[in-house]
């Protein structure tokens, strides 16, 4: 056991590296389509529907393929890392949105309304 310390210590550093990084990339995705959702008109408010509906509605399995294996057919590469916080992100983004979401129309309009002091 004490023989694989170093490399469970290395892949206990890659796990937080890609958590932390995901999980800022989708607050900052997931704040900006519930805005978007909620407040937005037409375009805007569709397009992030579409948005959180697509990603939440497809494994995130199927989401790390499609970007690690889908988009080099495409021109577009990523390193492993890359592709993994990148899926995560998107995918941490959309559940997020929906938390958002929800906080915001739990409180009542006129709270929202009642000027700051």
């Amino acid at each position: 056991m004490i023989d694989y310390l170093g490399d469970l210590l290395e892949g206990l550093l890659v796990t937080f590296q890609l958590s932390f990084t995901a999980l800022g990339i989708g607050l900052i995705l997931g704040l900006a389509a519930a805005l978007a959702r909620k407040y937005g008109h037409g375009p805007l408010s569709l397009l992030a529907n579409t948005y959180i509906e697509l990603i939440r509605g497809t494994p995130l399995t199927v989401q790390l393929f499609i970007i690690y294996f889908g988009l080099p057919s495409l021109g577009v590469l990523f390193s492993p890392t890359l592709s993994a916080i990148i899926a995560l992100g998107i995918n941490s983004g959309a559940y997020q949105a929906e938390y958002f979401r929800g906080a915001i129309e739990s409180i009542g309009g006129g709270q929202m309304e009642a000027p700051s002091r």
